[in-house]
């Protein structure tokens, strides 16, 4: 749950590099990858050096990972704490990333240059991934998929952002340049999802409905068979 970048590079070293993988696709949210890289904090970035972050805790507490087994298996807990929520949200007490308005400032033609940093540690994380499997031959690919925001024009309009300060493939661009410096085949999905008619995502978050992971495997499926190596 809410993985980024830093878990997956994590998890790629110690259990994922075990399998011997014939390919790795990294799907990449841009919705909040990035911002999660910072905020999570499992490795600090400082003067072009990446390094796990020692003091950072990267278990689970026994608590969360009660909360975690009892919502795998009870519809009346998640019911319970969706409740919860909802009642917290009417009173303005909101827990966590307001994501959407974190997310827009990446979208800004004239980036704050905490979106620049930010960007910075997220390149390293990439570079340190796609160096451990091209030190072992194993070819990364990079499967980027979009925000609504980038997506809905209705959905930024509500949320009063200005299309004259955008420049809305702005993620995208981060990606495709360190993608392109280093040979890396990339999967770019927002073309399949800006301005759908159809809806995609959940009413209530950012994640997609059924529709929305057809239209994904759709577009995608042939390009990553297409990098496998043939053996």
């Amino acid at each position: 749950n809410g993985w980024s970048t830093e878990q997956e590079l994590l998890f790629l070293e110690k259990e994922g590099l075990s399998y011997n993988p014939d390919l790795v696709v990294l799907a990449y949210y841009v919705g909040n990858d990035q911002i999660d890289n910072a905020a999570r904090n499992l490795f600090t970035y400082k003067d072009g050096k990446l390094e796990i972050n020692r003091n950072r805790p990267i278990s689970q507490s026994r608590m969360r990972s009660a909360y975690y087994f009892i919502s795998s298996y009870s519809h009346f807990f998640n019911a319970l704490m969706f409740t919860y929520w909802r009642i917290r949200a009417l009173f303005g007490r909101q827990s966590g990333t307001d994501y959407d308005d974190a997310f827009a400032k990446y979208l800004l033609k004239d980036e704050p240059e905490e979106v620049r940093t930010t960007w910075r540690k997220t390149i390293a994380l990439l570079e340190k991934m796609h160096q451990a499997l091209k030190e072992r031959d194993i070819p990364l690919v990079l499967l980027i998929i979009p925000d609504r925001l980038q997506e809905q024009s209705a959905y930024r309009e509500k949320l009063g952002l200005e299309e004259k300060n955008l420049a809305l493939d702005n993620p995208q661009m981060r990606i495709h340049d360190f993608a392109d410096t280093n040979n890396i085949p990339v999967i770019d999905l927002l073309p399949a999802f800006k301005d759908a008619e159809e809806q995609y995502h959940y009413a209530k978050d950012f994640h997609w409905n059924p529709a929305g992971h057809e239209r994904a495997a759709n577009s995608a499926a042939g390009l990553i068979s297409s990098f496998i190596k043939q053996t």
